[in-house]
């Protein structure tokens, strides 16, 4: 079996949209000849600070985030931890085999892209939304925030202070998944709160390699190119209203939007244009960020 190497933490179908004759011919139902991994962005490499074209394959993805050794040792002592009665069978088990395993977590990551695709794709190539489509958009904005490198190391990282291995953050990942309660309690603060679509005509919005913007609760994800979703997520409405589409956006809400894009960025930002692109290269802000990314490496 082949293990995946390399985990697109954006998907490539997403960021196809991102060059804007694709997004315009497939909301025009035209079929397009290359296929979303194919298809070509403009790019900011953080890394080397400058603007390449490339493709969306080679782009937004980290190798080997998604696999897991399965040591001997991690696997008898998780067994002892929850599974005692399978003990023995484990033991027996590595005492004729002494390889290790590797978990390969990407079909649970195909799993959650396919449970909300449809949907999202609706919201970009419609422009509109409903209550339905906006629940599969929470499921997408939760799979994004927790798909995510930076979330994903960081989680890890707090699964080994506690003697944990890297296995176990995916098991247990999974068990919140499959358990109704808990993944309701998860997705609740994306849900409840009123949201303030900003659907615009002008394609404006670029795209991070950490794309949900989150600021002292205070969430801004952009969806496409010209549409982005706002919310408070300490927000608590007495009933469950549809998004609020906006036509215009205010420049102190449009730069807070470029603001928090380049604070989150840490790899690579995309758009279907090098305009925007070299406005953001230029910027104080992304300077100094560069600088605050790079002393931190």
């Amino acid at each position: 079996m082949n293990l995946t190497k390399k985990t697109h933490h954006n998907p490539c179908f997403w960021t196809a949209f991102w060059n804007f004759e694709y997004l315009t011919q497939q909301r025009k139902k035209h079929s397009t000849p290359e296929r979303p991994r194919e298809v070509v962005v403009n790019v900011l490499n953080l890394s080397i600070n400058k603007i390449l074209v490339d493709k969306t394959k080679n782009i937004f993805y980290k190798k080997h985030i998604g696999l897991a050794d399965l040591t001997p040792k991690g696997v008898i002592e998780y067994t002892k931890k929850n599974n005692p009665d399978q003990l023995e069978n484990i033991e027996n088990y590595y005492e004729n085999d002494k390889s290790e395993l590797v978990l390969d977590f990407e079909n649970h990551f195909t799993l959650m892209e396919d449970s909300y695709k449809k949907h999202l794709l609706e919201l970009i190539l419609s422009q509109s939304i409903t209550i339905e489509t906006k629940t599969y958009i929470t499921f997408f904005i939760f799979f994004q925030l927790i798909r995510n490198p930076l979330s994903l190391e960081s989680f890890i990282k707090k699964f080994k202070k506690e003697k944990m291995e890297k296995f176990e953050f995916f098991i247990y990942l999974t068990e919140i998944l499959k358990n109704p309660d808990r993944f309701r309690s998860q997705i609740v603060p994306i849900f409840v709160p009123n949201w303030k679509i900003y659907i615009i005509s002008n394609n404006i919005f670029p795209l991070s390699d950490n794309p949900v913007l989150v600021r002292n609760n205070h969430l801004m994800v952009a969806i496409a190119p010209n549409i982005m979703i706002e919310l408070d997520m300490t927000e608590k409405p007495k009933e469950i209203n549809e998004p609020k589409i906006t036509r215009k956006i205010s420049k102190s809400k449009y730069r807070e939007f470029i603001n928090r894009t380049i604070r989150n960025s840490s790899k690579e930002i995309i758009f279907g244009n090098f305009e925007l692109l070299n406005e953001i290269r230029n910027s104080r802000r992304y300077k100094n960020h560069l600088k605050e990314i790079k002393n931190i490496c």
